[in-house]
């Protein structure tokens, strides 16, 4: 689908405490947190922001034809969203991992995602080792 980009960003995305949240208080509580990651997710979305769900808890986007700037700019957008929308819902906050990666020239995207899902399972760790989920 991305094969004749001059660039690419991905951002990997996970939402912490899912299982948990599922098992003590239902399903219907996992999927509310679930719909708050899709929303924010959905903010920085546009014509060059795809946004998918990956399965389970996890989803991606995809930034065309991006610099660096435009990832951190895109990242702190991506962070304001979700900070709204748990200042603004009930239940549960939602607590997402994010990995980024940038690559431009000749890349291939399975890789440039393979660094960004690795990165997001460093971020997992880093906020559990927090306590922030």
């Amino acid at each position: 689908v991305y094969p004749l980009l001059a660039s690419v960003g991905v951002f990997y995305f996970d939402v912490n405490n899912l299982k948990r949240v599922n098992d003590q208080f239902g399903h219907d509580a996992g999927d509310r947190l679930l719909i708050k990651a899709a929303d924010s997710i959905r903010a920085i979305c546009n014509d060059n922001i795809h946004g998918y769900r990956m399965g389970g808890d996890e989803f991606i986007a995809v930034v065309m034809n991006c610099t660096k700037k435009d990832m951190q700019r895109i990242h702190q957008e991506w962070v304001a969203a979700l900070e709204k929308i748990n200042r603004i819902s009930d239940g549960d906050k939602c607590v997402v991992a994010v990995g980024c990666a940038f690559a431009k020239g000749r890349f291939h995207i399975e890789e440039v995602c393979q660094v960004a899902d690795k990165r997001m399972y460093m971020d997992k760790h880093r906020k559990k080792q927090n306590g922030m989920g």
